[in-house]
């Protein structure tokens, strides 16, 4: 089977699918080893529908990336071939196809016509606690038949402990970050955001995908002590925080910000390259320079970087050259991003 056929029907994206991707992400469960848990729900899955094939799919930009599989090969499909990109257009429901060759929307599939022979699918959607679908528990068969309504309640059952599997990835990332907050800005500290940063690394580098850093030095409203400045440490505190709030705002709710340190501030870019992160880059300075400060002037400096994370390579290479960048942006002065260029 190749992975990367193109399947002329595929369905178009639905109009939230920025806010579900987001949510995908922040599950941090794509490109993840296979774990036990998610494996007995395939297997079971398989055995209570008595079907050969069974997955524990999430559906990301242009792939369904398999989580779990049983009689299945491929850990990864284009998902213009998807099934399970059909099944999350509707989350509060199962999707069933009884004989693909006589839907007229997979009639012509390549795993029905090829030498996979598919005739019957069946999935549930994943629908986490923000009413996104993430992915599909489903089963594939190559006979044409029908799930019973027993076996139906017992797809869904196991697609709900999918789901409980996910939120109590949630809750005990969410009890790790309390110890990882700044308590000031409240975004991550400095030590939790180069775990992180580590573990983007890694999970980048398997991908072959870039990933991008910014760094933030917020200037003239936060940089003088407050005392030289006319201020309370309060509103210098609540000036801070204010900078760490409207940097949160301006990126994706996947990306990752940090405190870094005073007026310095630093973000993962997930999956961005040079073009993607100085777009987002931009936004952040925008932010902060339009930000009514009190009447004070204030200028953003940001350095950004990006790479492909490579096997000789470790993402402190990636943090060095931001901080070059960053230190370009500072010495042709005012409020500028620099990305990284060369030494």
């Amino acid at each position: 089977m190749n992975p990367l056929t193109a399947f002329a029907d595929a369905p178009p994206a639905s109009a939230n699918e920025a806010h579900r991707l987001d949510t995908l992400r922040r599950y941090g469960l794509l490109d993840t080893p296979p774990e036990p848990a998610f494996d007995d729900l395939a297997l079971l899955a398989a055995q209570v529908c008595a079907a050969p094939v069974a997955m524990l799919s999430l559906v990301d930009v242009g792939r369904q990336w398999n989580k779990a599989m049983h009689g299945w090969a491929e850990r990864e499909v284009a998902r213009a071939v998807s099934f399970c990109a059909r099944a999350i257009e509707q989350p509060g429901r199962l999707l069933e196809v009884l004989d693909a060759t006589r839907d007229a929307r997979f009639a012509q599939h390549p795993w029905v016509q090829g030498a996979e022979g598919l005739r019957f699918y069946a999935g549930a959607p994943l629908v986490v606690s923000s009413g996104h679908a993430l992915g599909v528990l489903c089963v594939f068969d190559r006979q044409v038949r029908a799930l019973s309504n027993a076996q139906r309640q017992a797809l869904a059952a196991l697609a709900r402990q999918a789901v409980a599997q996910f939120e109590l990835r949630q809750l005990t990332w969410l009890g790790e970050r309390l110890g990882a907050v700044d308590p000031l800005t409240q975004v991550w500290n400095r030590r939790a955001f180069e775990r992180r940063l580590a573990e983007e690394w890694q999970r980048h580098a398997r991908r072959n995908e870039s990933l991008a850093m910014l760094l933030v030095a917020v200037r003239g409203a936060l940089a003088q002590p407050a005392a030289q400045q006319g201020r309370s440490p309060d509103e210098a505190s609540a000036a801070q925080a204010q900078a760490a709030a409207l940097i949160v705002e301006a990126l994706r709710c996947s990306d990752l910000v940090a405190s870094y340190g005073g007026e310095l501030f630093a973000a993962i870019l997930p999956s961005n390259g040079v073009s993607s992160a100085m777009t987002a880059a931009q936004r952040v300075r925008l932010a902060l320079e339009h930000h009514p400060w009190a009447g004070r002037s204030m200028t953003a400096s940001i350095g950004l970087s990006a790479m492909v994370p490579g096997r000789d390579q470790d993402p402190r290479q990636l943090t060095e050259r931001a901080d070059h960048a960053l230190q370009t942006a500072i010495r042709r002065g005012g409020s500028r991003v620099e990305a990284f260029s060369g030494w």
